[in-house]
């Protein structure tokens, strides 16, 4: 009984999140702005996984670098520390996503078999159809990062998608990454993953 009223709470919001969004998509195209903002290339696999159809689409969704300026943090900073700073605010990391991000939960328990796994950020995007698996790291990229996600991926498609939904994407943010080594890393990964820079302020 918890588990279906926390199920219809969920697809309430999201219903919620998918009418103001569409209202706002609308206002802006009718102003004569682009709808969705983005990066006009990022380092991702999207046009190697994703079908020609939905490509571009995704592609517009995502930034090649998300600049937190409303958090700030002293050096050395721990992922964790970033990651409640960044839900500490909820509205203000969601700005800076994008329209179409609805929060699904932060430290996201899922599970195969005896191990526990944890998604740093877990979002679904009322306009793409999917759910989005963020992972935070303060140092650069490396490619096992890629790996990890995978296995992310795999358990929220296979435990959390439901009919009309599509594949997830995974948002891989760093504080530094190598393009080649991203291309290199995402090239044989079946799911569509991103890597993206990120910026916070550093009070001296």
């Amino acid at each position: 009984m918890k588990r279906e009223l926390k199920k219809l709470y969920r697809d309430r919001v999201f219903d919620l999140v998918d009418k103001i969004t569409e209202a706002s998509l609308y206002s802006q195209q009718k102003a004569g702005r682009r709808p969705i903002f983005g990066a006009d290339s990022v380092s991702a696999n999207f046009k190697k996984v994703l079908p020609f159809q939905d490509y571009e689409a995704v592609q517009r969704i995502f930034k090649n670098l998300y600049k937190f300026s409303f958090i700030s943090l002293k050096h050395p900073v721990k992922e964790r520390a970033i990651e409640l700073a960044l839900t500490y605010d909820i509205e203000k990391l969601q700005k800076e996503l994008g329209p179409g991000y609805a929060f699904v939960g932060r430290q996201y328990k899922i599970q195969l078999g005896d191990t526990v796994f944890f998604i740093d950020l877990l979002f679904y995007h009322t306009l793409l159809k999917r759910y989005i698996a963020i992972e935070i790291k303060n140092g650069i990229f490396k490619p096992d990062h890629v790996s990890k996600m995978n296995i992310y991926l795999t358990l929220v498609d296979e435990q959390l998608k439901k009919p009309g939904d599509k594949k997830s994407i995974g948002l891989i943010l760093v504080a530094a990454k190598n393009d080649d080594l991203v291309s290199c890393s995402l090239n044989d990964s079946s799911r569509p993953i991103v890597v993206s820079e990120y910026i916070i302020n550093s009070p001296s």
